[in-house]
């Protein structure tokens, strides 16, 4: 187990640690969760996972993996009493203390998508739609997603193709609101879970 899995498997060991000692069944008021037996359903880019005291599980009742469990689970013990304004969108870079990771962002994830789909705007289309997305309808792109990675937590996803002389070029942008859910670690998570989706990796 390399060190990065083993610092994952650490912090939601830690996470669910304090799900236990929280009342979180309370967060059932948050638009988009809902009460699941005796634990929490949440949508993660349109898919139902289900939250309890022993973790996060797929809908099919198998355990999710450990990125996805520090995703919802810090999304919900975070959520405040009174949620922040959506606010305008930005970039990683642009987050409180999110300068020194943005590089490690972008590489792992507007780089790729940038290279995989360089020339195949299509291809990116049917993606993003196969993972939930909404096509925004902005002017000065080739093509805009918006992603709902949890309620109220949203992604949106900007490409413009190669032309000429000029290579694909993509960002991915998020609410300023959602720093307040997630903080930059879980961002990145949900950064790097897109880009899975996007090329079918999940």
């Amino acid at each position: 187990m390399n060190n990065q899995n083993q610092s994952l498997i650490e912090t939601c060991s830690e996470l669910l640690l304090q799900l236990k000692e929280s009342d979180f069944l309370s967060k059932q008021k948050i638009p988009g969760v809902e009460k699941h037996g005796e634990g929490l359903s949440v949508p993660l880019f349109g898919q139902p996972y289900h939250i309890s005291v022993n973790g996060v599980e797929e809908h099919a009742g198998n355990e999710a993996n450990p990125a996805i469990n520090i995703l919802i689970l810090t999304y919900i013990l975070n959520w405040p009493e009174t949620p922040p304004r959506e606010g305008e969108w930005i970039s990683y870079r642009e987050m409180e203390g999110g300068g020194p990771l943005a590089g490690h962002f972008a590489e792992n994830t507007q780089k790729i998508i940038e290279t995989t789909f360089a020339g195949k705007a299509g291809d990116l289309h049917d993606a993003a739609l196969r993972a939930n997305g909404t096509a925004t309808g902005e002017t000065g792109y080739d093509l805009s997603f918006q992603f709902s990675v949890l309620p109220n937590v949203l992604l949106l996803l900007r490409f413009n193709d190669v032309e000429d002389s000029f290579p694909a070029q993509s960002s991915i942008l998020f609410r300023q609101s959602a720093q307040a859910f997630l903080g930059l670690k879980p961002l990145g998570i949900a950064g790097t879970l897109l880009v899975g989706k996007l090329l079918g990796a999940d």
